[in-house]
């Protein structure tokens, strides 16, 4: 069984989602974190911790060891609370962890003994973690320090300053301190084990795993091989998907991937009026989602969790144009007049003076909000990105939003970070083919885009529009535009609908063919009015195009041309479009 393979095709844990120990552990810490004195801190407050992350078939596991803690009795009390609301979750089959089982459970690992408080087997003597409390205080403060830290290499350095040879033999080893900092930060921190691991199977090169003291050396190599192999980042994958048991276990707890892949990178582009903005927005729900949305799914229902989306900061939208550029997109220098206290004001004397601020763009913004939450997808969408000057606006990031180089590190040049465009970013472009064809755009984005293409599809339309057949108009026209112009200027099918409907009534077919229509074929053919005849097959009828009152004119060799009465027009005349007879 190729085992990376099945790996790649699992599908993001959300950890709040899947088991009640994430949240769990976190409000213990933070219950922790309101402790004025922490070295009150012993043995027994680790096992609350720990006894956390283990299975939990009955409410009152916890009662007790929260009882005999530390914690002051308003801390024990809050703390009982969350519980309580936690295991009404679990009762209510709300985490996807144990969901099928018959039993009603919290907890993700088995607990391995109950009480930190026993004896070396070899010595006799009481364990270190009990005899030397300060090292229950350091592992504390540890963790309620990485709680509100999102950069995983300053997690790795806080982590290192405490997990050293101290703990070996103390009793608490690599086992119990990864589950904890697993269900703390699950995206950061595997379980290993002195027992073994998941990640056993694979040629990592891990040195001493079943010593706490080498464990973020060994972390950081575990995430190398994820970040090279897969796009998930919860560690919990790799301990629920084992070797020989794939396709049952991971089935019963991650949703399985099957087929639906969305590129990092796509320009949807086509003609006007191909339904570009529908499908940018139900494409982007999609990614967000991260399934395949139903064909007969209602479009405002689509719009209206689009909106939410972007309220909560998880697409963006911005429109390229030839003004815009790096600093707008990326990051640029802000300036601004301060007062004699560093506040902003609008007036200049000699009291203030001007002073110079980075300014994040708008990508760089959601790419700071997809890398603090990994475990969801985000959108960028970019409209006309034809229209902008690709070079300039990307800058040295063309190369980083590549697929292979996602999470690979530039120097920013205004603020001098180091930044990444993060593998859980998906950037949308649209392009209108009618401004620029795609033969011309920008190489550079050409190679690290993939293309698709919206064309006219006229069988949405009804054959029926007040006995004007929709279809077969629409295919006349743009067989025509194509012939005397090109395909990249043929009219979209959504011109003729509303609301994802076609329209029906003649009177509705005047009002697009005044307002949109004729104005487009205006701008496409620069005002020729002849060749605006040959499209709508109006050469004899003169409905459409009509010829001025030439009789004050001395020059007959020139016809003189203007828009026709639109609102006049009959049934007729729409269907003399394709059918060549008239009324």
């Amino acid at each position: 069984m190729n085992f990376i393979y099945e790996l790649s095709k699992c599908r993001e844990i959300i950890p709040d989602e899947y088991d009640g120990s994430y949240e769990l552990v976190r409000e213990i810490l933070n219950s922790y974190k309101n402790l004025e004195d922490l070295s009150l801190v012993d043995h027994k407050d680790l096992l609350l911790l720990y006894s956390a992350t283990t299975i939990m078939r009955k409410k009152g596991y916890l009662d007790q060891k929260i009882k005999i803690s530390s914690l002051p009795a308003e801390e024990k009390m809050k703390l009982s609370d969350t519980i309580g609301k936690i295991w009404n979750k679990a009762q209510n089959r709300e985490y996807i962890h144990h969901k099928d089982d018959d039993l009603v459970e919290i907890g993700m690992f088995e607990a391995l003994y109950w009480t930190f408080d026993r004896r070396d087997p070899k010595t006799g003597k009481r364990l270190n973690i009990v005899t030397k409390p300060s090292l229950v205080k350091d592992f504390f403060a540890m963790c309620i320090d990485i709680i509100s830290m999102n950069d995983d290499e300053a997690i790795f350095k806080r982590a290192a300053e405490i997990l050293d040879e101290r703990y070996i033999g103390s009793g608490f080893g690599v086992g119990s301190a990864s589950q904890i900092l697993h269900c703390l930060k699950p995206c950061t921190f595997p379980v290993l084990s002195n027992k073994g691991s998941a990640y056993d199977k694979f040629d990592i090169g891990l040195e001493n795993s079943d010593k706490i003291c080498n464990y973020i050396d060994n972390v950081r190599k575990i995430r190398n091989f994820r970040d090279r192999n897969f796009r998930f980042k919860n560690y919990r994958i790799f301990d629920i998907a084992p070797e020989n048991a794939v396709e049952e276990k991971v089935t019963s707890y991650v949703s399985i991937d099957t087929g639906i892949t969305f590129p990092l990178n796509r320009i949807i582009y086509g003609p006007p009026g191909t339904g570009k903005t529908y499908h940018t927005i139900k494409y982007a729900v999609e990614i967000v989602e991260n399934r395949i949305l139903d064909s007969d799914e209602n479009y405002s229902e689509i719009r209206r969790r689009y909106d939410e989306y972007a309220l909560k900061g998880r697409i963006k939208f911005t429109t390229f144009h030839q003004s815009f550029g790096y600093e707008d997109f990326v990051e640029g220098i802000k300036p601004m007049i301060v007062d004699r206290y560093g506040k902003e004001t609008i007036s200049a004397n000699s009291d203030t003076h001007m002073v110079y601020l980075t300014k994040d763009g708008v990508f760089k913004k959601i790419c700071l909000l997809a890398r603090k939450n990994p475990t969801l997808n985000y959108v960028m969408i970019i409209d006309e990105i034809n229209r902008g000057n690709i070079s300039r606006i990307f800058g040295e990031l063309i190369t980083l939003i590549e697929d292979t180089k996602r999470g690979m590190e530039a120097a920013l040049p205004y603020s001098g970070e180091m930044f990444s465009v993060p593998p859980n970013l998906y950037i949308i472009g649209t392009m209108n083919t009618a401004d620029r064809s795609i033969a011309i755009l920008d190489t550079a984005l050409r190679r690290r885009f993939d293309f698709a293409e919206m064309l006219p599809e006229p069988d949405l339309l009804t054959r029926d529009c007040d006995a004007v057949d929709l279809r077969e108009m629409l295919t006349a026209m743009n067989q025509r535009i194509e012939y005397y112009y090109d395909r990249e200027h043929t009219i979209g099918h959504a011109y003729f609908m509303e609301n994802g409907v076609s329209i029906n009534s003649v009177e509705k077919l005047r009002k697009i063919f005044k307002s949109r229509i004729i104005p487009l074929m205006q701008e496409y053919f620069f005002d020729d009015y002849e060749k605006i005849m040959l499209i709508l097959n109006d050469e004899k009828k003169h409905r459409f195009i009509r010829e001025l009152d030439t009789r004050y004119i001395k020059d007959p060799r020139r016809r003189n041309l203007c828009i026709g009465d639109i609102d006049s027009l009959e049934i007729g005349d729409f269907i003399n479009i394709y059918g060549g007879i008239y009324g």
